[in-house]
């Protein structure tokens, strides 16, 4: 119940609203595809992706967020970046980004359109 109230904040939240997202290649990939595949994100105005290293995405953190930086601070930001996510996150909403570390929320939204009472 709780699950499906956030999912419905979080959807409330990106209607109509400019994405960035920022996400690794390995989560850009035949596999798993951040937002792509489902509706996900049908309710905003655009996505544009920043594809990040899958492995020690951190090694790149000034490059990173150097380039998040020239982006227009009224786009949500929504980091899928592992560890990296989490820092990342802090130091754009200091900036003045409204910045989310969004996880494995793909993969729980795929959960919730198929009803699974299981995760794997």
């Amino acid at each position: 119940m709780m699950k499906k109230l956030l999912l419905k904040l979080y959807y409330k939240m990106l209607e109509v609203r400019k994405l960035l997202t920022i996400c690794s290649n390995k989560i850009i990939s035949e596999l798993s595809r951040l937002g792509v595949g489902n509706d996900l994100f049908n309710n905003t105005r655009s996505i544009l992706r920043i594809i990040c290293p899958s492995k020690n995405a951190y090694s790149k953190y000034s490059e990173i967020l150097r380039i998040v930086k020239k982006q227009e601070k009224s786009k949500a930001v929504l980091i899928a970046l592992g560890p990296t996510a989490t820092v990342l996150a802090y130091d754009l909403t200091i900036a003045g980004y409204h910045a989310v570390d969004i996880g494995h929320i793909d993969i729980e939204y795929e959960w919730y359109l198929n009803k699974a009472k299981n995760h794997l």
